[in-house]
């Protein structure tokens, strides 16, 4: 990872904790995020525009919340912006990313690889073409099944509506920071 330029979609709390896990590695990083235009770390820097993030970046990571407005965010336009030495990981959920069209690029070598965690269909049906794809990586979505996960959801739960209803903040103004 030395010395890698990467592209995080979605600059929220995961997009942030992946963004520290990165420090040690000595990357540069550029988001890319509508809602958020500064970054706490001093190697990573905004982008206003989506496209040009996958065609900087050596790897893309996404992490954006599934909702009308992400609904297939990333598509061949995206896609095709990347280098054929580049690298996709979906670690967000499906219907984010239109898969279609990562498989075709996939299959034209116009991007080296990916790495999926989540599904437009999910459980991942045995015929799919990613369990037969070798150029993905496929693991199990599990950021959130550990003990101490579970604990750190509920209680972030509280303190989200506990904030809400005694200052009427909005969810994103309560949420902790990376």
């Amino acid at each position: 990872m030395t010395g890698k330029k990467i592209g995080i979609i979605g600059f929220g709390r995961i997009g942030q904790l992946v963004c520290k896990r990165l420090a040690g590695f000595d990357v540069e990083v550029k988001f890319y995020d509508p809602f958020i235009k500064e970054s706490p770390f001093s190697y990573a820097r905004p982008s206003s525009d989506l496209s040009s993030v996958f065609s900087w970046a050596d790897i893309v990571t996404v992490h954006v919340p599934l909702m009308e407005k992400t609904r297939n965010l990333i598509t061949s336009k995206e896609l095709s912006c990347m280098r054929p030495e580049s690298y996709l990981v979906n670690a967000s959920r499906g219907g984010i990313l239109k898969e279609d069209d990562l498989a075709k690029l996939l299959e034209e070598k116009k991007i080296a690889g990916a790495a999926l965690d989540v599904f437009e269909t999910e459980p991942l049906p045995q015929d799919s073409k990613w369990r037969r794809n070798p150029s993905v990586v496929l693991t199990p979505h599990l950021g959130a099944s550990t003990k101490e996960a579970q604990q750190r959801v509920s209680q972030l739960a509280v303190e989200v509506m506990e904030t809400y209803f005694s200052k009427g903040n909005h969810l994103f103004e309560v949420l902790p920071k990376a």
